[in-house]
């Protein structure tokens, strides 16, 4: 799947804001560890303040172009919305990696109509590796430009699975079956 055969308006958003916010991240973070500002659930469920300021660009460039949509975020919580359209936000998956400095960590942007996940892309902000995927038309991880490896052709198939594990969505009620084609070179 390349850039070009992207079809949801949805999943363009995603990817632009995703590519912003991986900017940013990587812009701001300090050399050397990062501060902790706050924890969650527990000691090790941690917050930077990079998390926080992501999680509200992601919110606001979302807004900004969707202004009735919905929001849930691993910072921000939850924000109803009108249009039926839900953005499920984390801003920084893998901060523990992120405070250490190891280069495994990204931006996550899932986006949900009706309740139902329509797209994702979870973009690695140290490395550039994008996955994503888009109902319908399967997942993909693209590691460097022009060069898209395991395109699937089932949002179900093994091993692209972006988005399997939502309430309601076709893994959860069985469908699909392993359909995977070799990686163009």
């Amino acid at each position: 799947m390349s850039a070009r055969t992207v079809s949801s308006p949805l999943l363009v958003l995603a990817r632009q804001v995703a590519a912003e916010a991986a900017a940013s991240i990587a812009s701001s973070r300090p050399a050397g560890r990062v501060g902790v500002s706050a924890t969650k659930s527990s000691a090790t469920d941690a917050v930077t303040e990079i998390d926080t300021a992501t999680e509200r660009l992601i919110r606001d460039r979302i807004l900004a172009v969707r202004p009735d949509d919905g929001f849930i975020g691993e910072e921000g919580g939850t924000q109803g919305g009108a249009s039926g359209v839900t953005w499920v936000i984390d801003p920084i998956d893998g901060t523990v990696n992120f405070i250490y400095g190891i280069p495994a960590y990204a931006v996550s942007i899932g986006v949900q109509v009706e309740g139902e996940v329509v797209a994702g892309v979870v973009l690695n902000a140290a490395t550039g590796e994008e996955f994503g995927a888009e109902i319908g038309q399967g997942s993909w991880l693209r590691d460097r430009p022009g060069r898209t490896r395991w395109p699937c052709t089932s949002s179900t198939a093994t091993p692209c699975r972006t988005l399997s594990s939502a309430p309601g969505s076709a893994t959860r009620r069985g469908a699909g079956r392993l359909r995977r084609r070799p990686s163009p070179r």
